[in-house]
């Protein structure tokens, strides 16, 4: 981690009235995958599924590219301990979701109206880290509240079925985890 981003981390420390939580991320490189992995140290849902568990969007995995049932022009590609948003694969895994904040500019949803607590994976220069709403809030607000905080965002599957952890700690205690809804992952080991 260079000055500048060891800086930028302790500028951008998330206040206890705000109305998000900032969860850091264990040391180690982010993967995701389309099976639920064991002994890891971190691990949260990423992209959407339908009701039978199948991935909506398109995702990379081994280097290989498998097409959703919707297609978002978005990619999210993760690179070590770091992602990319953009409009092509960078990397050898990745999914699709939608795009919070990108590069500093929280992005517009318009018609969103419908209130839950929302999850994003975020990253200030070269720190990589979670926020999570305290309360439920519309996609609109939560992406402006993530460009308080991060650079880029990406929006993470919650739902009811938003459970996750790390390092022993459960995210989300209210959510449940269904195996056969939550079929896709970000993780650390």
């Amino acid at each position: 981690m260079n000055i500048l981003s060891v800086i930028l981390s302790l500028l951008l420390v998330v206040p206890e009235n705000a109305l998000v939580e900032r969860i850091e991320l264990p040391e180690g490189d982010l993967h995701w995958t389309n099976v639920r992995p064991e002994d890891v140290r971190f691990c949260v849902p990423a992209g959407f599924t339908d009701g039978d568990g199948r991935i909506l969007h398109s995702y990379m995995l081994d280097g290989k590219e498998v097409k959703g049932v919707s297609v978002l022009r978005m990619k999210v590609s993760l690179k070590g301990r770091s992602f990319t948003i953009s409009r092509q694969w960078e990397s050898d895994e990745g999914f699709q979701q939608y795009t919070l904040v990108l590069a500093g500019k929280a992005m517009p949803f318009p018609k969103d109206s419908r209130e839950y607590v929302r999850r994003a994976l975020c990253k200030d220069g070269d720190g990589v880290f979670l926020l999570e709403s305290k309360s439920p809030m519309t996609l609109a607000d939560f992406a402006r509240e993530c460009a308080v905080y991060a650079t880029d965002a990406v929006y993470l599957d919650m739902g009811r079925f938003g459970w996750g952890y790390c390092e022993g700690r459960t995210l989300s205690s209210w959510a449940v985890f269904w195996r056969d809804r939550q079929t896709n992952w970000i993780y650390i080991r």
